[in-house]
C-alpha cells in the first residue's frame, strides 16, 4: 500500500494515507470505516487544510490500468508478432 505515490490534493501538496477510524459521534453505518483513503496532509486545526479525500483502491486501480497501458504501448503486451506463412 506504501508503494502508491500520493496523489497531490485540492492545495497542491501530497496528500497522506490515513484509515478511517469510527467517531466518537456515532458514525458506525459508513461504509468507508476500516479502508484507507489519502486526505490533505495539513492539520486538522488547520483553516486552510481542504476537503480532499480519495479511497487508496481509486489510485490502486489507476496504476494497474497505466501499467497495462504502458505494456500496449510499448510493444510488450501480449499477442504474438510471428509471421505466419498462409499456404
Amino acid at each position: 500500500m506504501q508503494q502508491v505515490p500520493p496523489p497531490k490534493c485540492f492545495c497542491g501538496l501530497a496528500a497522506r494515507l490515513n484509515r478511517v477510524k469510527r467517531s466518537k459521534e456515532g458514525g458506525d453505518g459508513s461504509r468507508a470505516i476500516g479502508k484507507y483513503f489519502f486526505f490533505c496532509s495539513k492539520k486538522r486545526d488547520d483553516e486552510t487544510q481542504c476537503r480532499f479525500a480519495r479511497p487508496a483502491e481509486l489510485e490502486l486501480s489507476k496504476e494497474k490500468v497505466g501499467a497495462r497501458g504502458r505494456k500496449k504501448a510499448d510493444g510488450r503486451g501480449g499477442g504474438s508478432d510471428e509471421k505466419v506463412d498462409e499456404k
